[in-house]
């Protein structure tokens, strides 16, 4: 089980302890090249992007693992996705393995098979996917199917049940150190093994703690070239395509449209408006109307008598 994550130095807190023992993006990563297809207004194609430092060339983010404790995702800014990214060049100092999924959905099963880069090794690959986009749970007239929500975002809400259900569980109110909010690690064997639990049994959502993101990728990883040399680092060249496909779900008929189609359709085929079932609604009025008259009319004619 990986849950001895209590020191034996009292002085040394267990997320000291923690970081200490997990990897920091600048430990990981000797040096990242992102070379686009189009160049800036600064006339430049390639930009080194500085490992765990969020700027305008990339964005940084921590996430947390079981096994590695931390991962470090790095996303190519707007800018340069607006030209194109033709490939990434990536330096590690040390093994590495690298998972590629959605904004925010590092949690997420999707893209969740990683790719091991060893040291002394070079490899190329060949990036391609998908990109879908499903209606909210919330637009659908029909609830069936796929259903997802972009009400919060993925990786947000996982880690937020997970602390929840931690924080409630256990005697001490803690939780495992791979967590965003790790203040009160669990230092007590009961409650480790409780939070262990928690996170093995819910960190995939197998219990449908949030719902699926409507927006992410199907990829695939092929065309790979593989090269020893004797660096003693690691290098993963990714090479991206150019285009991609766009799958996205939207409803057939809103109710606007759909009285709309109705009404058109009764118009054509039967020369019947809207202003017909008025003038129906007028005639049968008259005639009620009429009819009560001669009714009136009827009754004052009758003698009175005693």
């Amino acid at each position: 089980k990986n849950h001895t994550w209590q020191g034996t130095n009292s002085s040394i807190s267990s997320k000291e302890l923690f970081l200490a023992a997990t990897y920091s993006a600048e430990e990981v990563v000797k040096s990242l090249y992102i070379r686009t297809i189009r160049s800036g207004s600064d006339g430049k194609y390639g930009y080194y992007v500085n490992p765990g430092v969020s700027d305008d060339v990339a964005d940084w983010t921590t996430q947390y693992h079981r096994s590695f404790g931390r991962c470090h995702t790095v996303f190519p800014s707007k800018a340069l996705r607006s030209r194109g990214i033709y490939y990434i060049k990536l330096y590690g100092y040390v093994d590495m393995k690298v998972y590629l999924h959605h904004p925010g959905q590092w949690l997420d099963l999707s893209g969740r098979m990683g790719y091991k880069i060893y040291k002394n090794d070079k490899t190329q690959m060949q990036v391609t996917w998908l990109y879908a986009s499903m209606l909210d749970e919330n637009v659908k007239t029909i609830q069936k199917g796929f259903k997802c929500s972009r009400a919060e975002n993925y990786n947000e809400c996982m880690y937020r049940k997970l602390h929840k259900y931690m924080v409630e569980e256990t005697k001490d109110n803690c939780t495992v150190p791979y967590l965003p909010n790790n203040d009160n690690i669990c230092s007590s064997d009961e409650d480790r093994d409780k939070a262990f639990s928690i996170h093995w049994n819910r960190v995939t959502n197998q219990e449908g703690d949030c719902p699926n993101p409507c927006d992410f990728l199907i990829l695939n990883l092929g065309g790979k070239n593989h090269q020893t040399t004797s660096t003693n680092e690691s290098l993963l060249y990714l090479y991206f395509q150019s285009r991609t496909s766009i799958n996205e779900e939207s409803l057939l008929y809103t109710p606007l449209s759909l009285f709309a189609e109705i009404g058109g359709y009764v118009g054509l085929l039967m020369g019947f408006s809207i202003f017909h079932l008025a003038d129906l609604g007028s005639s049968i009025l008259d005639k009620k109307i009429f009819k009560y008259q001669k009714l009136l009319e009827k009754k004052e004619d009758q003698p009175i008598t005693d």
